[in-house]
């Protein structure tokens, strides 16, 4: 094939705006909805798993790394809680809002 019957001009058919806005429209409604039941579900209890990484990161930050060393967990998120728990507080709904 000729190389002029080729076209590179990269001018293709785009799609509508209509189609682009209800793809955010969609995206958006959602994110507010998972948002909105995440939240409704904030106050329930913990689970013992959560309870175990409050009290890891409740720890010194210094200690944390050496407290994970047995488990083989990764001790970025205990972390990041022991940020947030001083930030934020220790109760189950600051504690899952991390989550």
């Amino acid at each position: 094939m000729p190389a002029a019957a080729i076209d590179h001009s990269g001018t293709g058919p785009r799609p509508a705006p209509h189609t682009a806005l209800a793809t955010a429209g969609l995206l958006a409604v959602v994110v507010a909805a998972s948002f909105g039941l995440r939240v409704a579900d904030l106050g329930s209890w913990l689970w013992i798993d959560e309870g175990t990484t409050i009290g890891v990161a409740s720890h010194r930050l210094s200690d944390i790394p050496r407290l994970l060393a047995r488990d083989g967990s990764p001790p970025l998120y205990y972390i990041l809680l022991h940020g947030w728990m001083a930030l934020f507080g220790t109760s189950e709904q600051a504690t899952h809002s991390l989550s």
